[in-house]
């Protein structure tokens, strides 16, 4: 799993990693991008206050994507000890040798909670990640 930054650098936020700029609203928005015709049975896109990623590792490790406050606050990335920050804007868990992959994708704390299941590891192409009304999630 890697978690790409599109502007800035990952900082040490204490207990997790947030981006050296921009805000969050509070919200975010996640689209999934399905790879063999794989769909989500909620539809391609959610909202949320939370999102979270789970990966299929012995752990069932699931990394969450929350606001540190209600109105222009910074995204964290959490748990910061199941990351590695491989460059200043790129984080990742897992890897293609541990024969692991994304298995789940959702967001809550919205109208209405959200989630997207994978069975296989080419289910997936891409999961976007952005703040409240952003054009690359639309």
């Amino acid at each position: 799993m890697n978690i790409e930054l599109v502007q800035g650098q990952w900082d040490d936020s204490g207990d997790g990693w947030s981006p050296s700029s921009g805000w969050n609203w509070g919200t975010f928005e996640v689209k999934v991008t399905s790879a063999n015709l794989h769909a989500c049975s909620d539809g391609q896109a959610g909202s949320g206050k939370e999102v979270w990623v789970r990966y299929s590792d012995s752990d069932r490790t699931e990394i969450s994507f929350t606001s540190t406050g209600s109105m222009m606050g910074k995204t964290r990335v959490r748990p910061k000890n199941k990351l590695e920050r491989v460059s200043a804007q790129l984080l990742r868990h897992g890897g293609e040798a541990d024969g692991g992959f994304i298995v789940g994708v959702g967001a809550k704390g919205g109208a209405k909670p959200w989630s997207c299941e994978f069975k296989e590891r080419s289910g997936l192409d891409v999961i976007s990640i952005c703040p409240r009304s952003n054009p690359a999630c639309r």
